[in-house]
């Protein structure tokens, strides 16, 4: 019996389709199968070189034609299969099937060949799709963050919500263009710079550099997913870089205030916040525990109050001194060190501990000993949260403003202190020792630039040592200010007037021509190394 059979297929002829009972030329069956085959084959007379392959568990749609002088035969899909799951190809869709794969084998194309390029046309296409620039930035932010600060993390994870509601965050990488980046920054930019209406989205605060800080990260985010969907990358490529080039940006207004320590409110803020410290360091507050949910001053209160005063005497950025731990907290050698992973700069930044900051650390401790007793965390200024540096203190900065009037932040008091040592008259030869200092630190940090290494911890001790006479002349001024005295009576050098400089003055000059600066600083060096 032959084990091939042409037939005009039906729908009717391919229901009694079985592999154990073969069909004659009219399609009905002529017996069962022999035991030694192992399948038999149904030539399609309506399309030519379209055929069925029965085995005993599928029957299966073929096409069959010579490609280059050799039979090539491929599967186009199951009519049935003992196997679940499989999707049913129809006679008219496998008819439809067949010519289109019978002509590109007419062309010498294998058509499974060009099915798998199909698909993974579709599934690049498909990838490209979801590659939104919300996906693009939640990877950028998640591959940034090993090597980024805790700060700049938390400052990127505010973007999602930033940019929820605007065109561009649900829009595929590879489809944006200059114009899409206008649709969303556009209205945002011109709302800071032309005080039009703002669009839904945006930050809350919303202001130039918010808007700049915006741009920055999705630019970057854009920038680190282009090339996945073969898109061209680097420095002014692309539609971020585009839109940025023809825009007026508003210019950023610096905020020059300060606490005016030598005027009536600035000195009724600064009484004010000793007063309350005072208050909040009263031990029977650290025993009784007062209600959460009352106006009472509470425990931690006196860790925000000791956080600004201590901001105040060392003029410290908010960040570097809420993260400020017990091991960076010299009380021997009468220094604090801000260690190189906290700081702005990336380079490890050194203070005086003066009298006054000295005795607020050791209360402070004393006070994180009694407040929490259980707990031997290693911050100076802890959260409520246990474990966790201190994050949100601006609750003190409104109950002060409630007092005085004024509004004063972390960063006001950080010129403060940049303001009044500005003033001070420092000699040559104190100039000249702090500029060396300043320049070893730049290049000598432990290898870790957390620590100080041997070598640098010199440098750090004679940079606080030339700062110390300024920083503890200002404190005493300060005490003097709120009525209470003098806890060290060593201050700045007193220099005569053909001696002395104007630092504010020199300083500005130095910032101000780099080659200026260069000179003096290797004079400075050869003056050293030929009295040394």
């Amino acid at each position: 019996m032959a084990t091939s059979v042409h037939l005009d297929l039906t729908p009717k002829i391919l229901d009694i389709l079985r592999f154990d009972t073969m069909l004659d030329a009219q399609g009905r069956p002529a017996g069962p199968t022999p035991a030694s085959a192992k399948e038999w084959v149904v030539r399609d007379k309506g399309v030519r070189g379209l055929l069925l392959r029965l085995t005993p568990r599928t029957i299966t749609w073929y096409v069959q034609r010579k490609v280059a002088g050799a039979p090539m035969r491929r599967a186009m899909g199951h009519w049935w299969s003992a196997d679940e799951g499989y999707r049913r190809l129809s006679l008219t869709e496998a008819r439809k099937r067949a010519k289109i794969w019978l002509g590109l084998m007419e062309q010498g194309i294998d058509p499974l060949v060009e099915k798998k390029k199909r698909q993974r046309a579709a599934q690049s296409e498909r990838e490209r799709d979801g590659l939104t620039l919300k996906v693009a930035f939640d990877d950028y932010v998640e591959a940034r963050a090993r090597k980024a600060k805790a700060s700049t993390t938390a400052d990127r994870k505010k973007v999602p919500k930033w940019m929820t509601g605007a065109p561009l965050w649900v829009m595929p990488v590879h489809d944006i263009d200059e114009a899409a980046v206008e649709a969303t920054l556009g209205p945002l930019l011109r709302a800071v710079a032309d005080g039009t209406k703002r669009p839904a989205w945006g930050p809350k605060s919303l202001s130039g550099g918010t808007v700049a800080k915006l741009f920055a990260y999705c630019s970057a985010a854009y920038a680190r997913a282009s090339p996945k969907v073969g898109l061209p990358s680097g420095r002014g490529v692309g539609p971020f870089a585009a839109w940025r080039a023809d825009q007026r940006w508003p210019q950023p207004v610096r905020r020059e205030t300060y606490l005016a320590t030598a005027s009536d409110a600035g000195q009724s803020w600064l009484k004010q916040l000793v007063d309350l410290r005072a208050q909040a360091h009263d031990p029977d507050i650290l025993r009784q525990r007062p209600d959460p949910r009352s106006r009472e001053v509470k425990p931690h209160a006196s860790v925000l109050l000791d956080f600004f005063l201590c901001v105040l005497l060392w003029g410290s950025r908010k960040e570097e001194t809420a993260r400020l731990k017990w091991d960076d907290v010299d009380l021997e050698r009468n220094l604090i060190v801000f260690p190189a992973s906290v700081t702005k700069s990336g380079k490890a930044g050194v203070v005086p501990l003066t009298p006054w900051a000295k005795e607020v650390l050791v209360e402070r401790r004393t006070a994180n000993s009694a407040w929490r007793p259980d707990d031997e965390a290693c911050w100076v200024f802890p959260s409520r949260q246990r474990g966790k540096p201190l994050n949100n203190p601006r609750s003190v900065l409104l109950a002060l403003q409630k007092h005085t009037g004024l509004w004063i932040t972390a960063h006001d008091l950080r010129r403060t202190l940049a303001t009044e040592l500005g003033q001070v008259q420092v000699s040559v030869e104190s100039l000249g020792r702090l500029l060396i200092v300043g320049a070893a630190l730049n290049h000598s940090r432990g290898a870790t630039g957390a620590t100080p290494s041997n070598a640098t911890s010199g440098y750090i001790q004679e940079q606080a040592e030339v700062l110390r006479p300024s920083y503890q002349a200002r404190e005493n001024k300060l005490r003097s200010l709120v009525g209470l005295p003098a806890l060290s009576k060593r201050a700045a050098a007193q220099v005569s007037a053909s001696e002395s400089i104007d630092l504010a003055a020199l300083l500005h000059r130095l910032e101000t021509d780099g080659v200026a600066a260069q000179q003096v600083l290797e004079a400075l060096l050869r003056r050293r190394a030929t009295t040394s």
